[in-house]
């Protein structure tokens, strides 16, 4: 576990970074693919659950700025930064961040958690958010982080332009999920 080791480097005076769920460009998790693969698809309805969901997000290029900085920095010796963005939406306005950068008009459609496929399960209710506060990089470091909306949108575009070749065209689960709804 990372945080068993944060003690033993801080007393050596190393500076932690922790990271959130970083996406953008070569993300080779593809966080966006649960969702970009549907509209690649043209798929026009997806089961979505309640998604709310909260987990703090970070673009790849802010979060590389921030260690960048962290690392040239004084006064981050033997400190913990937490870099994410200073706004955290929830999975299921992510998800419709997602479709717009995409362009898609697809609709997200309300199905019970139970029947909601495997890789659309961050949609569906999650008991316990995932949040930082960043707001000590920020002060430290002058930190800043590039517009939401236009981080997603690279990252999406990247992603529409680099589909990964093991792309899962299956939508039984899908089309069982809405034919529940």
């Amino acid at each position: 576990e990372k945080l068993d080791v944060e003690d033993a480097y801080l007393a050596r005076a190393a500076t932690v970074c922790r990271l959130p769920m970083v996406y953008g460009e070569r993300d080779h998790q593809r966080r966006e693919e649960p969702v970009l693969r549907r509209v690649r698809a043209g798929r026009t309805r997806i089961p979505a659950g309640a998604g709310g969901w909260l987990w703090t997000r970070g673009y790849v290029r802010d979060v590389a700025a921030g260690i960048r900085l962290a690392l040239e920095s004084d006064a981050t010796v033997a400190e913990v930064l937490n870099l994410g963005e200073a706004r955290t939406w929830s999975m299921g306005l992510w998800a419709r961040h997602v479709l717009e950068a995409a362009g898609s008009e697809a609709e997200l459609v309300r199905v019970p958690d139970v029947l909601l496929p495997d890789d659309l399960s961050a949609l569906g209710t999650v008991s316990q958010h995932l949040l930082v506060d960043s707001s000590k990089a920020r002060d430290l470091l002058g930190w800043t982080e590039t517009d939401p909306h236009e981080a997603l949108a690279r990252s999406v575009a990247w992603h529409l332009a680099n589909p990964p070749k093991d792309a899962d065209a299956d939508f039984t689960a899908d089309d069982r999920a809405l034919a529940a709804s």
